[in-house]
Parts: structure tokens; C-alpha cells; sequence
């Protein structure tokens, strides 16, 4: 039996060059000493969400399924685009919308009332 994995997961070093200065992270750190952002913000340089759900298979509306979120950052000393945080969510299945000919139809609930009540 494999060994279950414990999240998140926390990367704190460049695996290249073993620098702990990030790029995303010291620029958001200098906004927010200027105010121009708030305290306790994270911004990464990118994120990627990977579904794990058989996508062959009709989805079930409000069917539950893990999703896996990474965020990544660049070594401010190699350049290098690491993973620095994974972190494990549960994601919502949801039914694709109909398209008609004149386009999308909105969710129950977006429609204007017309009823006059």
C-alpha cells in the first residue's frame, strides 16, 4: 500500500540552485511595505488546477472529486519556475451549459423577472 500523502505540500527552496528568494513573492511582499496591497497576500507566478475525475464518464451534477492546486513562483538567482506549494481541494462537478442557437442560457436564477411580481 502506498503511503498517503499529507497536504499541502511546501517546497522552500529552488530545487536548481537551492536559493529561497522568489521573484512573485519579494514583489508582492515590496507592494504590500508601500500599501499597495494588502497585509497577508499571496500571489504566484502561476497556478494549475489538475481535476482527478474520469472525464470520460457524463458528470453527475454535485458530484464531489478532489482537485490538486500548485502554485509557482521563479528563483530570483536561476530562473528557475518551481512548484512551491500543492495544496488538495474538493472540486464540484457541475453539468455543462445548453447552447441554443442564440447562445448560452444562463443558470436558474440569472434570468430577469418578467413576471411583473
Amino acid at each position: 500500500m502506498e503511503e498517503e500523502i499529507k497536504y499541502p505540500i511546501r517546497f522552500d527552496q529552488c530545487p536548481s540552485c537551492g536559493s529561497v528568494i522568489r521573484v512573485m513573492e519579494r514583489e508582492v511582499n515590496r507592494a504590500i511595505i508601500l500599501g499597495n496591497l494588502p497585509p497577508k497576500i499571496a500571489i504566484p507566478a502561476l497556478i494549475t488546477e489538475s481535476h482527478i475525475i474520469d472525464k470520460r464518464q457524463p458528470l453527475v451534477s454535485a458530484k464531489k472529486f478532489p482537485v490538486l492546486v500548485c502554485f509557482y513562483d521563479v528563483c530570483a538567482n536561476c530562473g528557475t519556475l518551481y512548484c512551491r506549494e500543492v495544496i488538495k481541494r474538493e472540486g464540484l462537478a457541475q453539468p455543462k451549459p445548453k447552447i441554443l442557437r442564440g447562445g448560452l442560457i444562463p443558470p436558474r436564477g440569472l434570468l430577469p423577472d418578467i413576471s411583473g411580481n
